[in-house]
């Protein structure tokens, strides 16, 4: 899985960038037939970002993600490394190019005190909220959002504000095998140190794990792995963060689980 584009761009060459994407071999296509129940019903990873012209910190925030509940109207964002914050707000006026937020109404805060984690959760907050950043707090209306379909397993999200900072999110096609569905877990989620994978359903050999960031880059890999019970994988060098882990064999197994990394 290869990134699909470096996002350290201006506005205005970032949307001369996605207008040329159809024309670009091998970039894919923007996927102007989207709807807007693919936006509401996915989950979206952040991957890359620009707010007050500062990138977001994937491993200070945490790697924010959001998505919105199923038969309901607001958006449930979760973020934060060291602890995790979340905040519901409900969405207004979406069309397949725009959508408005009102006031938050319930928000999970953490006391942070790392001053590189709390300039990465603040800038996220940010982008979607005039500070003080609290229940009370006013949105930035409206936002703008289109999508890149890149041709792989993955799509990206561009959300714009009014003042032009962006954030990009990323959301992955992560389905199981039709005929052995959800046959492994993996605790504690989130994980610091080791992940424990627990085989609940079926034993295969000659079982090999691959482990993938947000942006798709293989970040570990272990073969031979002896699926009949639990086993753990050391995931402490690992940043915090999102990560896909794909459990899979020769004989067509193959499963795609998702963990965070604190």
């Amino acid at each position: 899985m290869k990134r699909i584009f470096h996002l350290k761009l201006k506005l205005p060459k970032l949307l001369t960038l996605l207008f040329l994407l159809p024309f670009i071999g091998g970039f894919g296509q923007i996927a102007n037939a989207q709807s807007i129940d693919a936006f509401l019903n996915s989950e979206w990873n952040l991957t890359e970002s620009s707010v007050n012209g500062i990138s977001i910190s994937l491993e200070n925030s945490g790697a924010p993600y959001f998505y919105s509940p199923f038969n309901e109207d607001f958006f449930l964002h979760y973020y934060g490394a060291s602890c995790f914050e979340s905040f519901k707000v409900n969405y207004t006026d979406v069309t397949e190019t725009s959508f408005k937020l009102s006031t938050i109404f319930d928000y999970v805060s953490c006391n942070y005190t790392d001053p590189e984690e709390i300039e990465a959760v603040e800038l996220y907050q940010s982008f979607y909220f005039e500070f003080p950043f609290d229940t009370n707090s006013t949105p930035k209306n409206p936002f703008t959002y289109e999508w890149v379909d890149s041709g792989l397993p993955v799509e990206d999200l561009i959300i714009t504000n009014p003042d032009g900072d962006w954030l990009l999110y990323r959301r992955a096609y992560l389905s199981t095998p039709t005929f052995e569905k959800s046959s492994f877990i993996v605790y504690p989620n989130p994980s610091k140190n080791i992940l424990n994978i627990k085989n609940s359903n079926i034993a295969i050999s000659d079982a090999y794990i691959r482990i993938y960031d947000i942006l798709g880059n293989l970040v570990k890999f272990e073969n031979n792995i002896a699926t009949k019970s639990n086993f753990t994988i050391n995931v402490s060098h690992l940043k915090s963060g999102l990560y896909f882990l794909k459990i899979e064999n020769k004989e067509s197994f193959k499963q795609i689980l998702k963990f965070i990394k604190q």
